[in-house]
């Protein structure tokens, strides 16, 4: 998740891309979901473009409605 001023807009822009590059899923604007280990691969690309400070990452045991997600990521 990040929540990036827009000051910062070259920087979230880049985030995202390489979110969306990594196959990322989008679950909300700002919310973003991997199946599978990747702090320090995100800590790297947020402090390179210089908005780590912005970003937080969660991991989460459940989701509700996890059907899309698992067609996006092909888990069974």
């Amino acid at each position: 998740m990040f929540d990036i001023p827009m000051r910062f807009t070259k920087g979230r822009e880049a985030l995202r891309y390489h979110l969306k590059d990594l196959n990322f899923f989008q679950f909300q604007k700002s919310a973003w979901i991997y199946p599978y280990p990747c702090t320090d691969e995100i800590i790297f690309i947020a402090d390179f473009f210089g908005v780590g400070k912005y970003v937080e990452i969660l991991t989460v045991e459940s989701i509700l409605r996890d059907e899309k997600l698992k067609r996006h990521f092909h888990l069974s």
